[in-house]
């Protein structure tokens, strides 16, 4: 097993576990440039697609990160990849949980976590667009992506697997 990667995953994943406000899909972006762009272990399809997975898979969103360490380093660069982007959040968060049960720290709290929340939502955003610009980008795929969209937001209670199918059916027909 090759130390160095897992060194390197390590090192790029425990410290965006430290910045993944609003869950494991925040960090994507840098994810993906890191792994992409920097290291060149994946490429942008690939990482939509091990994105997709990780979306589809029933259990929480870092399981992205796994999978990219099973790529990159095989089941021990999954393995390293899960403790590097779980640890160090679940430190810091212990640490938060202490220090938030003192009075006088509270407000301060409740203020970062005022401010944190844009943040998160821009991140989420920027990881949306990262992710579909990995995919397929035809005109087709864009125009069912718009749809997904509309119905989406226009009947917000719709389970994503029936439409995800349709969207899989049309990608079987070679129509996108």
């Amino acid at each position: 097993m090759n130390t160095s990667v897992l060194l390197q995953l390590i090192l790029i994943i425990a410290p965006l576990s430290l910045v993944a406000v609003g869950g494991a899909n925040t960090i994507i972006p840098e994810l993906n440039r890191q792994t992409v762009g920097g290291h060149g272990w994946l490429t942008n399809e690939e990482f939509a697609a091990v994105y997709a997975i990780a979306q589809m898979s029933p259990g929480p969103n870092a399981m992205v990160v796994s999978l990219i360490g099973w790529r990159v380093a095989g089941w021990v660069g999954a393995v390293v990849a899960a403790i590097a982007v779980v640890l160090p959040s679940s430190i810091l968060a212990y640490a938060a949980y202490r220090l938030g049960r003192r009075d006088s720290v509270k407000p301060w709290l409740m203020r970062i976590q005022r401010g944190l929340a844009p943040i998160a939502v821009g991140l989420m955003v920027a990881s949306g667009f990262i992710v579909a610009t990995g995919a397929n980008a035809s005109a087709a795929a864009l125009l069912v992506t718009g749809i997904s969209l509309v119905v989406f937001m226009r009947f917000g209670n719709i389970h994503p697997v029936p439409v995800m199918a349709v969207g899989a059916l049309l990608a079987i027909a070679g129509l996108i």
